[in-house]
């Protein structure tokens, strides 16, 4: 494992790209609630049935109610709520998401500066022991030193 297999993408890069994964969510979401909304002269439509003369003779009846008009005003408002608090939700949610990010992108950038640091002492060890090595080779060293240098690298 060598220090540029550890290489890092930039965390601007990365806020990026959750931005943007954020955004298609949204809008998302914001489709599915415009499409739960009905065509706006729906609900202007007259109630249509048979009405009676005094008489008793049937004949057609068609009436628009007060609360058929306001319900539709407060339909609307009501959409226009969710609408808006989809969206404060979803700010709320980007603002953690980066915050998390942030934080595994530090914690990432700590350990990648352990490991490097794990790896060059890996390889001065490694010198150390080629160093010992070659004085048992050369009968510089005895061999008890030579295995201890051995089992501890």
């Amino acid at each position: 494992m060598s220090a540029q297999s550890l290489a890092k993408p930039e965390l601007l890069e990365l806020k990026q790209s959750l931005r943007r994964y954020h955004t298609a969510e949204l809008q998302a979401q914001l489709k599915a609630l415009e499409r739960t909304k009905s065509a706006a002269w729906k609900d202007l439509l007259p109630s249509v049935g048979v009405a009676y003369t005094p008489s008793g003779a049937p004949r057609p009846s068609a009436n628009w109610s007060h609360p058929q008009i306001l319900d539709r005003k407060e339909k609307e408002h009501k959409r226009k709520l969710d609408k808006e608090s989809l969206m404060l939700s979803y700010d709320l949610l980007l603002t953690e998401r980066l915050y998390k990010l942030k934080q595994i992108y530090y914690d990432y950038e700590i350990d990648r500066r352990s490991i490097i640091s794990h790896l060059e002492g890996l390889k001065i060890d490694e010198q150390l022991f080629a160093i010992t090595e070659r004085k048992y080779e050369e009968n510089l060293i005895k061999p008890s030193e030579y295995l201890k240098a051995q089992k501890t690298s």
